[in-house]
């Protein structure tokens, strides 16, 4: 039973020339000459040289000898531990195993069959997971000059010039000194909504660009910006008026 399942685990290795390892289970066999079932799971793992093979609480290991694969049907040729001569033929398309030791014959039926990654492919996805984690942390910090969808205060841009201008307070030094104009103060629009990294980028004096500063935080948080579907950081200019009437 336990070389027969080995053999169809080296089948399926001779068919992919490059293969590595390949693990696989079987759950259910047929004899061939009587027509009768049998259930049993085994589990096993082989690679170009070697298998190992796990039933119960036994494990078994096996070495192959010679193959031919013709006509989509690969043909092997194992020892068994009695050193008997085991043919075995194996469709992929069927995903049978026929096993024959001199006149008796058994199918097998695969269930399952994979074929894990090497030591060099779980290496390079390995690179390829930190190099996409770097990306995704370089886009979670990116903050957009523009964006498809942008970033929108609360009930719109008239709503954001009434809370301006009910909330702005003109400084002592700006109308002594007769200042008048506007402060041009960019800020980053989270992906939350809420205001931050707010830096003047052009004051008028007398105190104006602090006073846009205190204002500006005062803020709700906005609706924020949206890009290929998802939520991104904006940078957004604001102009704060300082017209005194």
């Amino acid at each position: 039973m336990i070389i027969r399942l080995a053999v169809t685990l080296l089948s399926l290795l001779f068919l992919d020339a490059k293969a590595q390892l390949f693990e696989m289970t079987s759950s259910r066999n047929q004899d061939l000459t009587t027509k009768s079932m049998r259930n049993e799971n085994v589990f096993f793992t082989i690679d170009t040289n070697k298998m190992s093979l796990k039933t119960g609480d036994k494990t078994y290991y096996y070495e192959a000898v010679g193959s031919n694969f013709s006509n989509g049907i690969l043909t092997l040729q194992v020892l068994d531990l009695k050193d008997e001569t085991v043919m075995v033929k194996f469709s992929s398309s069927a995903k049978v195993l026929d096993y024959y030791l001199s006149s008796y014959g058994i199918r097998y039926f695969l269930d399952k069959v994979e074929k894990p990654k090497t030591e060099e492919e779980l290496a390079a996805d390995t690179i390829k997971k930190e190099l996409t984690e770097e990306e995704l942390a370089a886009r979670d910090t990116m903050v957009y000059e523009s964006a498809e969808v942008m970033p929108q205060y609360p009930g719109g841009k008239q709503a954001m010039l009434e809370f301006l201008a009910k909330n702005v307070r003109f400084p002592a030094q700006a109308k002594k000194l007769d200042v008048k104009g506007f402060v041009l103060v960019n800020v980053t629009i989270e992906k939350d909504g809420s205001i931050k990294h707010i830096k003047v980028r052009k004051d008028i004096g007398g105190g104006c660009g602090e006073e846009a500063v205190r204002v500006i935080r005062l803020m709700p948080a906005w609706a924020p910006g949206e890009d290929k579907g998802e939520t991104v950081r904006v940078s957004v200019p604001i102009s704060v008026s300082f017209m005194q009437k």
